[in-house]
């Protein structure tokens, strides 16, 4: 099924839609309750998005318009899911006591040395590669860039360092003159946010925030506490809306684009279920598909032998003439088993949410306390999730994650020594 065939039938039964979304949003509110902190924790956003998307699968259902063999299919993938992230969810995550020698000195040192890095990273990505906002699509901008993509993942770390150690600075109480380098940390994050040309850019103003006063000061922050930056998401978002719709540019249809785009987080389940579509994607060996986020960039698989994403190959089926364009849904947990696994795909399910529930909750456990290490652990928290709405994707970030933590230890390692080496020539 097509986009606009989906929204005809949504046209019709609208008030249809609502009460699906409605009765699948039910289940999610106790784990909201039970596993999430407060109103700005990042989970709470990825369960309404997990609304959205299970709403289109029930309302399809109750319009008869996928078979009925994948409807339960889906309500077995997304319980068992579900199901093994409660087993080891908590609601509190928590560091260990162990704190990182002369981290105030080094965290510092870092705080420059990492915002100079961002900089230069993204400026040379701009002037070799494009604006991803003015791209034909900025999901590509870094597509055949031999090599410099690894650029890309470093600064998505970057970005969460600067601006958790920024509200560190701000909450020293100091001048504004004093806060001129945080001050301009901001501007040039909430600029580079708009060029992304992602829509969601701007939440992470939100979930810093969030990491630093969670993780750092084990703080549940307030919704009310974070309203001074609200109006920075929603007037980045709106902009990046106005500059990428190709027709008329107005407030109106900026907004109207941001319900569609919750509607469309679904769009994987009318793509793929109906008139079984998805029975056309090949995604070859199951093994090289799901770990070919770390196989490939590690050059352990040579990248040619990677299928091309499902959704990008449901795209094509029904959509012909755009055959070869990198572009489509994500590939969500109960699709992605079925067409790895058969039935067998709900045990994936179980121990997919098994394993996503291990890395939010139970990991953090041997990471020390500190600056530093919150500012990972919210690397860690906020890429994880990406495995509740594209496992490969999240396998991607899991990969991100690796050479990010094994370059701060370099980092905080290196400084040590050169503090030490520094203070034994000082006596």
């Amino acid at each position: 099924m097509q986009y606009y065939q989906f929204f005809l039938l949504l046209s019709d039964n609208i008030c249809l839609y609502f009460v699906s979304l409605l009765l699948v949003t039910l289940p999610l509110i106790y784990i909201g309750v039970k596993f999430t902190r407060g109103w700005i924790d990042p989970l709470l956003y990825i369960l309404i998005f997990v609304a959205f998307a299970n709403a289109v699968p029930l309302f399809l259902f109750f319009i008869n318009e996928i078979p009925s063999i994948f409807f339960y299919y889906f309500v077995c993938a997304e319980t068992l899911f579900w199901f093994g992230f409660i087993l080891l969810a908590k609601k509190e995550i928590t560091l260990s006591k162990v704190r990182i020698i002369g981290e105030k000195k080094i965290s510092s040192i870092l705080y420059y040395f990492i915002f100079f890095l961002y900089t230069t990273f993204t400026l040379f990505t701009y002037f070799k590669f494009g604006i991803p906002i003015f791209a034909e699509s900025r999901l590509t901008t870094m597509e055949g860039s031999g090599g410099f993509g690894i650029l890309a993942r470093f600064n998505n770390y970057f970005i969460i360092y600067i601006l958790m150690y920024s509200y560190f600075r701000f909450d020293q109480k100091r001048s504004i003159l004093k806060n001129i380098v945080p001050l301009f940390s901001f501007l040039t994050i909430a600029i580079t946010g708009i060029l992304s040309g992602s829509r969601g850019s701007f939440l992470i103003f939100i979930y810093t925030y969030f990491g630093y006063q969670y993780f750092f000061k084990s703080n549940v922050p307030s919704l009310k506490s974070i309203t001074k930056y609200i109006p920075i998401v929603i007037g980045g978002a709106i902009i990046i809306l106005l500059l990428t719709q190709s027709g008329s540019k107005s407030f109106s249809s900026a907004f109207f684009d941001l319900g569609y785009r919750f509607i469309c987080t679904g769009d994987v389940y009318w793509m793929a279920y109906p008139n079984n579509a998805m029975s056309n994607v090949h995604l070859g060996s199951s093994f090289k598909y799901l770990f070919s986020g770390m196989l490939g960039p590690l050059r352990l698989i040579d990248n040619t032998q990677i299928p091309p994403p499902l959704g990008a190959q449901l795209n094509w089926y029904l959509n012909p003439s755009i055959y070869g364009i990198m572009a489509g849904p994500n590939a969500r947990p109960p699709v992605l088993g079925y067409v790895l696994f058969g039935w067998f795909g709900l045990f994936f399910s179980f121990f997919l949410g098994l394993f996503v529930s291990f890395l939010l909750f139970r990991l953090p456990r041997i990471l020390p306390k500190g600056l530093i290490t919150s500012t990972f652990v919210l690397y860690l928290y906020l890429s994880v999730q990406n495995f509740i709405g594209d496992p490969p994707l999240g396998m991607t970030y899991l990969f991100d994650i690796s050479i990010n933590l094994i370059v701060l230890i370099v980092l905080i390692f290196g400084l040590q020594v050169f503090e030490n080496k520094y203070n034994m020539i000082k006596e």
